[in-house]
């Protein structure tokens, strides 16, 4: 039977890097949501700031701050956050329901955690102990936090109607507006080594994806702090004339972009303990492409573009192969 909900015990990964300026809003955000059983754990990435004494000072008045893990060495933005949930994974496995994601510099609306809880709750009366995660919309605001510039989905497509498109572009889920719960952890690979390159978002996205469903609230739940040093940009949306100007001046990036992507998805295959049809045929599609990739996008209607010549890119890449000709491809392939 369902523990009630005073019962529900949830989890905040944070990556922390020089995040003195912002950090303050971001903790002070959480302190403030209005579900109080949660645990905070904090992965910092050698910051030559303020940033640990600030986190220090805060964990000092509040213990649902649990351990700040500071790092020896540089990990990157990413393994930082790999580094926190293997801590988690390791000393507190099972003890949570629910986990979340935050940045350093953002600020959580405070009904941010109340309302994922509510929509993961409601999906599994409906699909019971299946994987799932859900995510939200973004409000924009500059670097004091204050004037909003819209939300994130008036600049670029992030409601995912096709899981599966997933595989082939990385902007939809923002890792600080997701949350999922225990069946979807406990499915993650931790044990292994993951490179930098691949966001934790979009890693777990692609096994919620696969083995689970993901659900959009289309709601913003955080404010997304522009100020120049994020780690994420925004894809942005193109017109006929923009999307063709692109493709003509921006080729090579293109490719690249095309080649990080799909690698990475190759990568989560390769990782994977049991591989269904699905997964064969995903395989199949990026590493021989052809006749194989057009079958995959046709069975499951992939579209990750809305404009004609990102769609007519988009499969001359995926059909051809020619992504397989970047470094980042090949030397990923060899190494990992």
């Amino acid at each position: 039977m369902r523990c009630k909900k005073e019962n529900i015990k949830v989890v905040i990964f944070m990556a922390t890097f020089n995040g003195e300026k912002y950090i303050k809003d971001q903790i002070r955000s959480i302190l403030n949501q209005s579900f109080k059983n949660w645990d905070l754990f904090i992965s910092d990435d050698l910051s030559s700031d303020n940033t640990v004494a600030i986190i220090k000072r805060f964990q000092q008045k509040d213990s649902r701050i649990k351990k700040v893990i500071s790092n020896n060495d540089k990990h990157g933005s990413f393994c930082n956050f790999y580094n926190v949930m293997r801590y988690v994974n390791n000393n507190y496995n099972k003890v949570y329901d629910y986990y979340f994601y935050c940045d350093q510099d953002d600020i959580w609306e405070s009904g941010k955690i109340e309302v994922e809880i509510k929509t993961l709750e409601n999906n599994k009366k409906i699909w019971g102990k299946l994987p799932l995660l859900c995510y939200s919309d973004l409000n924009l605001v500059d670097r004091e936090g204050k004037k909003s510039l819209g939300l994130l989905s008036s600049y670029t497509h992030i409601k995912l109607e096709n899981p599966y498109n997933i595989f082939f572009s990385p902007r939809y889920i923002w890792g600080t507006t997701m949350a999922h719960n225990k069946e979807l952890w406990e499915l993650l690979r931790l044990d292994i080594q993951i490179p930098n390159s691949i966001s934790h978002d979009n890693y777990i996205g692609k096994y919620a994806a696969t083995f689970g469903k993901i659900i959009f609230i289309d709601k913003a739940l955080v404010n997304y702090r522009r100020h120049g040093d994020n780690v994420s940009g925004i894809p942005p949306k193109y017109n006929f004339i923009s999307a063709l100007k692109r493709i003509l001046t921006q080729w090579k990036s293109i490719l690249n972009n095309h080649a990080g992507n799909y690698w990475a998805t190759i990568f989560f295959i390769n990782t994977l303990e049991k591989k269904n049809s699905l997964i064969c045929e995903l395989s199949n599609c990026l590493m021989k492409n052809g006749l194989y990739a057009w079958k995959f996008v046709h069975k499951y209607n992939i579209s990750i573009s809305d404009n004609l010549f990102n769609k007519v890119a988009f499969k001359f890449i995926l059909y051809t192969g020619l992504y397989k000709n970047c470094s980042i491809f090949k030397n990923n392939i060899k190494k990992w």
